[in-house]
């Protein structure tokens, strides 16, 4: 987690897998982290934290994604996690749309 006030890095508590290709956005002082690959395959996992003065808080419970996916956009319109596109192979696919 970046801090802009000591400016600097802070690592803070490990995801439940490594992974690259995911998305991460804010949504209600949440962060939340979507999909991914973890070297193997594609994720449909989601993770929310809240990053804290003094410590990462870490939330259960959170759906995970219809359908895994890697290198893909994510929003917020209306309160709402919105995620388009996904990569598969190689091949970006832009015509999928969900809204988490």
């Amino acid at each position: 987690v970046y801090d802009p006030e000591a400016g600097g890095w802070e690592i803070t508590a490990a995801m439940s897998s490594p992974r690259s290709g995911l998305a991460a956005v804010l949504l209600h002082d949440r962060i939340y982290i979507l999909g991914g690959f973890d070297g193997e395959t594609r994720l449909r996992t989601v993770e929310c934290f809240t990053p804290g003065a003094t410590r990462v808080v870490w939330h259960t419970g959170v759906p995970d994604m219809i359908t895994p996916r890697s290198n893909f956009a994510v929003s917020v319109i209306n309160d709402k996690i919105v995620v388009s596109g996904e990569s598969q192979d190689f091949l970006v696919l832009l015509f999928k749309i969900y809204i988490f």
